[in-house]
């Protein structure tokens, strides 16, 4: 009778495990192959930090890949995607280019460190500012939000961070690196190997 209950719990063991890794499979399916989106799957993705990328020792969340994917769907919603003619939702390819683009971040992110290089948070502003100018938009805080609520799905300050620190930062480093036309081109190749080494790894898969 002993030996029947054990292995009736033995089992009954097997049979969750079984259920845990059938699950595990289908969100590791779904986010990776698939890229789900849904409300459900954003807040476990963050509550348990599922990864889009990794960069060395730096890791790039799931939620950052969709973060960056929202604001494509606000972009391509916009008049000014389409006046040029763009699908009105992200392809295979744009998708791709979002995942690259958060990984080069993070390498630039890297590089600027081991450079000793960071940036104010008035140098952020500032450039912040002069954008908004050239972009001829009003200087209003109202009017500005919404430009960027519409282009980007933004507010100001995840544009602050998501576009303008990491193109300072990259600016910066073109700024040591030299001004020659060699020396820009030798640190855009610097970009592209580090992104290809073999600590850098993309888990999503794009059909």
């Amino acid at each position: 009778m002993k030996i029947a209950k054990g292995l009736v719990g033995l089992f009954a063991g097997l049979a969750v495990l079984i259920v845990v890794l059938g699950a595990a499979s289908v969100w590791t399916y779904g986010i990776f192959m698939r890229q789900w989106d849904a409300p459900f799957v954003r807040q476990v993705a963050a509550a348990v930090h599922f990864p889009a990328a990794r960069v060395g020792s730096r890791w790039i969340p799931y939620t950052d890949y969709l973060h960056n994917l929202d604001a494509e769907r606000s972009y391509l919603a916009g008049p000014a995607a389409k006046a040029q003619g763009l699908p009105g939702e992200p392809t295979t390819e744009m998708k791709k280019e979002i995942l690259e683009r958060l990984i080069r971040i993070a390498v630039v992110e890297d590089m600027a460190k081991e450079q000793s290089l960071d940036m104010k948070q008035s140098d952020i502003d500032s450039a912040f500012d002069t954008l908004m100018a050239r972009a001829g938009t009003s200087t209003t805080p109202g009017e500005i939000d919404a430009f960027l609520k519409d282009e980007f799905g933004w507010n100001r300050d995840e544009f602050k961070q998501n576009v303008l620190r990491p193109a300072l930062l990259e600016s910066g480093l073109k700024q040591k690196k030299g001004s020659d036309q060699a020396a820009q081109d030798a640190l855009g190749q610097e970009i592209l190997d580090r992104m290809d080494r073999s600590d850098v790894g993309r888990f999503l898969r794009f059909k």
